[in-house]
């Protein structure tokens, strides 16, 4: 199984061009807040036990997948915090590897000004993301690289979520629909 590991601070349109890429690959599709979203009404964000169920869900799902012949491909989307998450990274790709697939890790970036704009769309509702300006900015200095992998980056300040994800596609060498 191919993991496409999309990652970069909140409104990069690590979604956007996750589903954009779902459509053009076939892959299954795991976002950030499928797991977010089904714990946070059990256990309050930021918690032990929120951070300890999230990260065991997503581990399964992705030891699972790897060990699944029907599941081809999938994309993750998520927010890497330095320091924080490297644990979780490192067991995601002992899993992917132990399984024998390949994980490539996409580090969206975004012009500031981009971001600011973004944070505030209204399709940011529907999952618990950040939607306010005030919040983006006290927490941008969290988010970053992952140091200890080879990142494709990709700059989609003035490039579309379809443009994003042929690049993603091409230099991952994935098989494309024809159709999109």
């Amino acid at each position: 199984m191919d993991l496409i590991f999309i990652y970069g601070q909140p409104a990069t349109g690590k979604l956007t061009i996750a589903r954009q890429l779902e459509k053009n690959t076939n892959f299954k599709l795991f976002h950030n807040h499928l797991s977010v979203d089904l714990i946070k009404p059990i256990f309050p964000w930021g918690t032990p036990e929120f951070s300890d169920v999230n990260r065991k869900i997503r581990l399964m799902v992705f030891d699972s997948a790897a060990k699944s012949r029907k599941v081809k491909g999938m994309i993750f989307t998520f927010c890497f915090r330095p320091g924080k998450n490297d644990t979780f990274v490192k067991k995601v790709i002992k899993i992917i590897k132990k399984n024998g697939g390949k994980i490539h890790f996409i580090f969206l970036e975004c012009d500031e000004k981009e971001l600011f704009k973004r944070v505030k769309n209204k399709d940011r509702k529907k999952h618990t993301k950040v939607r306010s300006v005030k919040d983006l900015k006290k927490d941008m200095h969290h988010w970053g690289e992952i140091s200890f992998v080879e990142n494709i980056k990709i700059d989609n300040t003035k490039i579309s979520p379809r443009k994003a994800s042929q690049i993603i596609a091409e230099k991952c060498g994935l098989e494309q629909n024809q159709k999109k």
